[in-house]
């Protein structure tokens, strides 16, 4: 049946039935991953190993098939200490080594009077969007 051709309460069901399907698929995958680290985890650590990785990816053989492994690494860099850091170069040297991004926090820009000189200039540097609307049917109880 077509969406068009449903009722509210059809597509409310609808709506159910793809919330529980959605945490079921989550579920499963997660079991699945759990097993297939308990069969394959060790061939995975020798293959990072064989390779001299830490992360990216491994692919090793196992009978008929090719386990293909994907580790992805994540960085943080400690924020004080990049600023440090940067404090002591020139700003063509800290452009050259360093991401800058300059975030106003929300509450503090909500939070300033509307006379604050600073306001204007921050309010036109400040670009908003907002999402597509997003649907949910709610049953009255």
């Amino acid at each position: 049946m077509e969406y068009a051709d449903m009722t509210v309460a059809e597509l409310l069901r609808e709506q159910k039935n793809i919330k529980v399907g959605e945490a079921n698929i989550k579920s499963r995958k997660a079991n699945l991953q759990a097993e297939l680290a308990r069969r394959f985890g060790e061939g995975a650590i020798a293959a990072y190993v064989a390779q001299g990785k830490e992360h990216g990816t491994v692919r090793f053989p196992q009978g008929a098939i090719t386990v293909k492994v994907d580790r992805r690494q994540t960085v943080r860099w400690d924020q004080e200490k990049c600023r440090a850091l940067a404090a002591d170069m020139t700003w063509e040297q800290a452009r050259h080594y360093f991401d800058f991004t300059f975030d106003v926090k929300e509450a503090v820009y909500k939070a300033l009077p509307p006379g604050d000189n600073f306001r204007p200039a921050l309010t036109d540097a400040r670009t908003t969007k907002v999402s597509e609307p997003s649907f949910e049917l709610v049953p009255v109880e």
